[in-house]
C-alpha cells in the first residue's frame, strides 16, 4: 500500500485528489491502494454526498466568517475540518480484501484496524471502540466520523479523526443533525464530541504501520484534480444541490 501524506491549497482540491486517486486505482492501476493523510490549517465544512446544506450547517456564521462549504463525493455525516482534525482517505481494492463486499462489513474491517492501531496509546481505562452505523468511539462519545464511495473495483474509504480540535467551532458552523444514532441521545455537539488527544504525526505513523504502507512517489493526476475541483468540488451548483 502506497502512503500519501499530502494536502492540496483548498478543501474542495483535497476531495478532488481523492476522487482522482479513486479512479486511478479503480480503472487504471487495479493492484494499487493508498493511504493518504490531509489537514487544513483552516476551518471548512464539508458535506456528505447526500446531506441536505440547509439541514447541517449555519451558512450565516459560514458566510460571515468567510468559511467554505463543500460537498465531497462519499455517504456520511457532515463535518468541521480544520486545525487539529487528521482526515483520511483509504483507497482499497475488493479482491484484495474480502470482507469489503458489503457497506457494512467494510466499515467494522476498516474500524477494526484503526482500532488496533490507536488503541495502544489510549489510557487503560479507555476503550475505542464502534457505534451507530459506523462512528468511531471513546466511551459514549464521538471521535471519529467514516464514509465510503463504492465503485466497480474498489472503495474509498473517508474518515475524519478528532485529535486535538476545538469542538466549540463545530457548534459555531454546524447544526445538530437531524437524524441522530439512538446512543447520542440528542446531546449537543460539545456534550457528544471528544478529541482523542493524540497528536496527528503519532496517528499517522500508528496507521501507517496497521496498513503496511511504503513511501513511494506516484504521478499525482493534478490536472484531472484541476478538472474535478472545477466541474465538481468547487462549484456551488454541486455544493448546494440539496
Amino acid at each position: 500500500m502506497y502512503l500519501l501524506d499530502h494536502s492540496m491549497n483548498s478543501l474542495g482540491e483535497n476531495l478532488a485528489l481523492d476522487e482522482a486517486l479513486l479512479e486511478w486505482i479503480d480503472t487504471d492501476c487495479n493492484t494499487c491502494e493508498i493511504l493518504r493523510f490531509w489537514d487544513s490549517s483552516q476551518y471548512g465544512v464539508v458535506l456528505g454526498a447526500s446531506r441536505k446544506y440547509r439541514d447541517d450547517v449555519r451558512i450565516d456564521a459560514c458566510q460571515r466568517n468567510t468559511i467554505p462549504v463543500v460537498r465531497r463525493s462519499s455517504g456520511g455525516g457532515t463535518v468541521l475540518v480544520g486545525p487539529g482534525c487528521l482526515n483520511i482517505a483509504l483507497l482499497l481494492q475488493y479482491d484484495r480484501h474480502p470482507a469489503l463486499t458489503t457497506i457494512g462489513d467494510a466499515h467494522q474491517y476498516v474500524l477494526q484496524r484503526v482500532m488496533s492501531a490507536l488503541q495502544p496509546m489510549m489510557l487503560p481505562e479507555k476503550t475505542l471502540h464502534s457505534q451507530g452505523i459506523a462512528d468511531l468511539c471513546l466511551d459514549d462519545r464521538k471521535v471519529g466520523g467514516t464514509a465510503q464511495r463504492r465503485c466497480r473495483n474498489s472503495l474509498l474509504y473517508h474518515m475524519s479523526l478528532l485529535c486535538h480540535f476545538s469542538i466549540p467551532e463545530i457548534e459555531r458552523y454546524l447544526k445538530e443533525p437531524v437524524d441522530q444514532p439512538d446512543y447520542r441521545q440528542r446531546r449537543s455537539h460539545s456534550d457528544f464530541l471528544i478529541n482523542l488527544e493524540i497528536d496527528l504525526e503519532t496517528c499517522k505513523s500508528a496507521l501507517c504501520r496497521t496498513w503496511g504502507t511504503v513511501t513511494d512517489r506516484f504521478h499525482l493526476p493534478l490536472d484531472r484534480v484541476k478538472q474535478l475541483s472545477q466541474d465538481q468540488f468547487n462549484n456551488d451548483q454541486w455544493t448546494y444541490r440539496r
